[in-house]
C-alpha cells in the first residue's frame, strides 16, 4: 500500500476559498497526467482535450465541496480527479461513438532507414490494433501502469479497484496483447 501523503492539504484548502495561485498549482501538477489518461481512454486528441476542459470546469465547480480527509489527502484528491476523468471519458465516448487511434504517433528521426521506418510503423500498427481489442478497463490499467509508470497500488487508488483486481486486469490485458500480436508470453512458474 502506498504511503499516505498530505502535501496538498493547504493548497486544496486555499483553492476551496478561490485562491488563484492554489488552483494554478493543482492545475500544473495534474494537467499532463490527466490529459494522457483521458487520451488513452478516449483514443482521440480532440475528445481528450474537450474532456480535459470539462474536467477543469468541474474541478472549479465542485472543489469547494471536496471533503479533505484527516489523512491521505493527496491520494484522496488524486483519486477524486481520476474518477471525474473516468466518468467524463465514458460520457465523451458515449456521445461521440468514435474510437480513434489508441496510441499517439511517435516522432521519427529526420533520416531513418526505410526498413526501420517500415518496421516501426508495423509494430505501432500491431500494438494499436491489439490495444483496440482490450476492454476500456484493461486499456486504463495498461495506460496507468506502463505509460504513466504508476505502481499497482497507485492504479488501485486511482481506479477505485483493489490492488488484486488491478493485477488481474493487467495480467489479462498483457495476455490479450501478446495473443493479438502473436507473441508467446513467458510466465513465471514456481516449481513445487
Amino acid at each position: 500500500m502506498p504511503t499516505q501523503s498530505d502535501e496538498l492539504r493547504e493548497i486544496i484548502a486555499k483553492a476551496q476559498h478561490s485562491d488563484q495561485a492554489a488552483y494554478e498549482h493543482i492545475y500544473n501538477r495534474y494537467v499532463d497526467p490527466l490529459y494522457r489518461y483521458l487520451y488513452a481512454r478516449c483514443g482521440n486528441l480532440q475528445l481528450a482535450e474537450d474532456a480535459l476542459g470539462e474536467l477543469w470546469l468541474r474541478v472549479v465547480r465542485y472543489l469547494p465541496h471536496f471533503h479533505i480527509p484527516e489523512r491521505g489527502v493527496d491520494q484522496a484528491f488524486t483519486g477524486w480527479l481520476y474518477r471525474i476523468a473516468r466518468n467524463l471519458s465514458v460520457d465523451t465516448l458515449q456521445k461521440d461513438h468514435r474510437q480513434g487511434d489508441i496510441l499517439p504517433e511517435t516522432l521519427i528521426s529526420p533520416e531513418p532507414e526505410l526498413e526501420d521506418v517500415v518496421l516501426v510503423q508495423d509494430e505501432r500498427e500491431s500494438l494499436q490494433a491489439a490495444m483496440a481489442k482490450l476492454t476500456v478497463e484493461q486499456r486504463e490499467v495498461i495506460q496507468l501502469r506502463f505509460h504513466e509508470d504508476r505502481t499497482s497500488s497507485e492504479v488501485a487508488i486511482l481506479t477505485g479497484r483493489t490492488e488484486s483486481a488491478v493485477k488481474a486486469l493487467q495480467h489479462r490485458a498483457l495476455g490479450a496483447l501478446a495473443r493479438a500480436m502473436g507473441i508467446e508470453r513467458q510466465t513465471e512458474r514456481n516449481p513445487c
